[in-house]
Parts: C-alpha cells; structure tokens; sequence
C-alpha cells in the first residue's frame, strides 16, 4: 500500500495534536501533516468506541455480581426449606 501524502506540501509524516473548538464542550484530535501542520483528519478525543467498551465492562461486572447474589440467594432458600 502507497504511504498518505499530504495534499498541501507531499510531506508522508503526520502526528495528532488534542485541541479544543470554540462553543464545544469536548476536546478533539486533529491529524496533522507533520511538515506543513496543515490538518487532514479529525476525531473526538474521548472516541465513542472507547466509551462504550468502558460502558460494556462495567455492565459485565455487574451482571456476574447479579449472578453471584442469585446463587447466594438460592442457597439461603434451600437452607431456609429444609429447616421446615
């Protein structure tokens, strides 16, 4: 696969530079070319893929302390049946 040019001075070197945009809460990351600065590419610095993986894991979490208490439950039922 050929390397990215950039369009402005041919430059093959690019790097990420976090910067934040006037009225917006969030900061993004802008992909610059590393020679002239021009920007070629720009993305949300808190990406929604790595929110949502966070989001996910903690849902996991939480479901295995579910089932963990639904077996501890259980157990107590069980003891609690045969004491009758």
């Amino acid at each position: 696969m050929k390397a990215s040019t950039c369009a402005t001075c041919g430059g093959t070197e690019f790097g990420v530079k976090l910067q934040s945009i006037n009225d917006s809460k969030y900061e993004f990351a802008f992909i610059q070319c590393a020679g002239c600065g021009v920007p070629v590419g720009i993305f949300e610095e808190k990406h929604v893929g790595h929110t949502l993986e966070g989001i996910i894991g903690g849902l996991r979490q939480m479901n295995e302390r579910i089932e963990r208490i639904e077996k501890m439950t259980a157990a107590i039922g069980r003891m609690l049946e045969g004491r009758r």
